[in-house]
């Protein structure tokens, strides 16, 4: 049941990435729209996992800053990290990539490499200059859902390896 409402709640954030982004494709994200698609789509994510949602205020009409979004990111990390079932071995963090993000939220970014939430080599962490075009934004946000759901749900002993007793049962 919990994986019918992952789908159902991927969906709703995919619909509301991909209605955002009908107008120019190589044009930078706005904070305005970085703040509709996550109003729009983390609620009905968080909701599935019974967490608090995180409130995004209205962003402004020029071009989200790197910091912005993983600030962003960083708030449904947070919210969400209390329901973890998994916890993964950590990502390594490129610090020569991680010199290339913006210094103030280089503590958070890091955090949501190690893990992986964040590829470590991602536009959202080397893009220069400080900003991300709608394609780019899309592709962390789903990246960053993909993540939370695989962390978030408890995988099924039979098709783990992992946690199989020792005669594979």
């Amino acid at each position: 049941m919990r994986f019918v409402r992952w789908i159902v709640a991927g969906a709703i954030g995919a619909s509301a990435i991909f209605a955002y982004a009908q107008v120019q494709k190589s044009s930078a994200v706005t904070g305005e729209e970085v703040a509709r698609a996550m109003n729009k789509s983390v609620p009905e994510v968080v909701k599935v996992l019974g967490a608090k949602s995180p409130s995004f205020p209205a962003g402004k009409a020029e071009a989200a800053s790197r910091a912005e979004i993983i600030h962003d990111f960083k708030l449904v990390f947070d919210a969400c990290e209390p329901n973890f079932r998994v916890t993964p071995r950590p990502f390594r963090v490129d610090e020569k990539a991680l010199a290339l993000a913006p210094k103030a939220s280089q503590s958070e970014l890091r955090e949501l490499i190690e893990w992986g939430f964040v590829p470590p080599y991602s536009p959202l962490v080397t893009n220069n200059p400080d900003q991300m075009t709608r394609e780019e934004f899309g592709d962390a946000l789903g990246y960053f859902y993909n993540q939370l759901a695989a962390l978030t749900t408890q995988p099924d002993p039979r098709w783990t390896p992992d946690l199989m007793g020792v005669d594979g049962e």
